[in-house]
């Protein structure tokens, strides 16, 4: 009996004070869960309305910079300068006037200035990696500037010229004036300087008195003699050839109708008849210039007839073979015709076929 009390003691339900601390608990954690939701809630529409005050704001910055750049592009004021002063090219930089060159003995000048200091560079064109080829201006403080080039340096083109009226040696040079530092830009300018040396052919005179008898004065107190030019065939007193084939054994011959004159025979040229080749056989002494083609002349005791054995020549492509020679003539009776010698022969072009009979009197 005493164990059903105890076990009927033991399963009865908790007192009711205890049940009533349980259900207080449950409504306490849903009001906490609602108290957080209106925290997060609120959280929540504090940064939607910040991200709607943010991005109006960016609207309006965005919206202050293109009316800022729209400004710049339509209004007279100038963009805000470049970081890099250096860098920056000013249009007010131009040449005042064409630069000047000086031509010199051994190098070439160029002169030029600017409306305001020059703060540029100058090259050759093509050499702008030379150092001995490009200047820089960039510390200059006067708008006079020069730049100097020696003959032949940075690639400088050298031209000989053979015109009659412009002999000489041409030297030019192309020389860029660059208002950067680094770029090109359209107010640089290219110039090509030119410079020319005139060569002069002179020649240099010196009087000199003879003795020998003037031909004015000869012409005067005798009769000249009369001096002829033949070719002939096989001898010196062979046929005229007027027709000969190139080869062919012929002798040249120059003949003087007088015993009291003593004759030279020099000067002698060679030409294609049309003026456009003209080669000299025997100097101003009287000596061959080639032998192979036509050696020293052989003189009779009396020295007024000359010879010379030739194999007939001509020029390349040309049918007819021109001869001219001038003869000098001195009386033996006055001694003026001792001393007279044939120096010795130079070695020059020359060429020919038929003939024409010439006469010199000197």
């Amino acid at each position: 009996m005493h164990n059903r009390e105890r076990c009927k003691r033991t399963t009865r339900p908790a007192p009711p004070t205890q049940r009533l601390h349980d259900s207080a608990i449950r409504p306490k954690n849903r009001q906490s869960r609602r108290d957080l939701a209106e925290v997060l809630k609120a959280a929540l529409e504090s940064l939607s309305d910040t991200v709607r005050m943010i991005t109006a704001q960016l609207v309006t910055l965005v919206a202050a910079l293109a009316a800022t750049v729209s400004g710049w592009e339509s209004s007279s004021l100038p963009p805000p300068p470049p970081l890099n002063q250096s860098f920056s090219i000013s249009n007010t930089r131009r040449l005042s006037g064409l630069p000047e060159v000086d031509c010199m003995e051994d190098r070439v000048r160029l002169t030029f200035k600017t409306e305001k200091p020059f703060h540029g560079r100058i090259f050759v064109k093509g050499m702008s990696d030379k150092d001995t080829c490009t200047s820089n201006f960039i510390t200059n403080s006067s708008p006079a500037v020069s730049f100097e080039l020696r003959n032949g340096d940075c690639n400088m083109r050298r031209q000989r010229m053979l015109e009659p009226t412009r002999r000489g040696v041409e030297q030019s040079i192309t020389v860029i004036i660059s208002f950067h530092s680094v770029f090109i830009t359209k107010v640089d300018r290219a110039y090509r300087c030119t410079c020319f040396y005139m060569e002069a052919d002179k020649v240099v005179t010196s009087k000199m008195d003879v003795s020998q008898l003037p031909t004015t004065d000869l012409i005067d107190t005798a009769r000249m003699p009369l001096c002829t030019y033949t070719v002939r065939r096989e001898s010196i007193n062979g046929a005229v050839v007027q027709f000969a084939q190139v080869g062919d054994p012929v002798f040249h011959v120059w003949q003087c109708d007088s015993d009291m004159f003593s004759m030279l025979v020099h000067s002698c040229f060679v030409d294609d008849s049309n003026g456009q080749d003209r080669k000299p056989f025997i100097d101003e002494h009287g000596c061959a210039i080639d032998p192979i083609i036509v050696p020293d002349l052989v003189y009779n005791k009396e020295n007024n007839l000359a010879f010379a054995q030739v194999n007939v020549f001509k020029f390349a492509d040309k049918v007819t073979t021109y001869f001219q020679c001038a003869v000098s003539t001195c009386m033996i009776a006055e001694g003026m015709c001792d001393g007279k010698t044939v120096s010795i022969p130079v070695d020059v072009d020359v060429t020919n076929s038929p003939i024409r009979e010439l006469s010199k009197f000197g």
